[in-house]
């Protein structure tokens, strides 16, 4: 089968592109990913320092024109000591930097057809 392709925003895009997976089981809201797609779309870049206040889980945000990703907190109704971190993206990247910068492997990008068991 042919790979097509398409252009969005001056890149070439994969038509396989199916989503990104973020396992909230693993996620441990350190905010890398959010640092990363920062870094990776906008200018200045940003240091771990600029992402490390938690006053930011005060408030639910949504992915915007300044943050294409961002984590929120819930509380944990089964362990009140271990927040759950739910990462929101905007799912447009080809080669998203959010991916490599997990540090506890919560992120994995899948093309159509690609399935992956983990045990």
């Amino acid at each position: 089968m042919e790979n097509r392709k398409t252009k969005a925003a001056g890149k070439t895009l994969s038509e396989d592109r199916i989503g990104i997976l973020v396992d909230t089981t693993v996620c441990a809201g350190c905010l890398h990913c959010e640092m990363a797609c920062h870094n990776a779309h906008f200018s200045p870049s940003l240091s771990t320092n600029d992402f490390s206040d938690p006053a930011v889980f005060r408030n639910y945000r949504r992915p915007d024109d300044k943050a294409l990703t961002v984590v929120n907190e819930f509380p944990n109704q089964k362990n009140p000591l271990l927040p759950v971190y739910v990462k929101i993206q905007c799912m447009h990247c080809e080669k998203p930097a959010c991916v490599s910068a997990c540090i506890v492997g919560a992120i994995k990008k899948k093309r159509r057809r690609q399935r992956s068991v983990e045990q």
